[in-house]
């Protein structure tokens, strides 16, 4: 059985007919959770609580650094 690291990569490259189209999508209203301030411990607790509404409301977030 060959070992992943055996096999050339051009295997893993797909041909450009067969690769997914690149486009831009906005989420809007997506939550953006901004960890630039994450040293503070009162920011980090904030923080963690908008992680923990973003996944119970949206299922997902954006992690930003401004």
């Amino acid at each position: 059985m060959p070992v992943h690291r055996d096999i050339p990569w051009e295997r893993f490259i797909q041909d450009p007919e067969h690769r997914p189209k690149l486009s831009t999508m906005e989420a809007q209203g997506m939550p953006l959770i901004d960890l630039s301030s994450s040293d503070d411990t009162e920011a980090t607790e904030e923080v963690v609580k908008e992680i923990g509404s973003a996944c119970k409301e949206w299922g997902i977030f954006q992690v930003i650094r401004t």
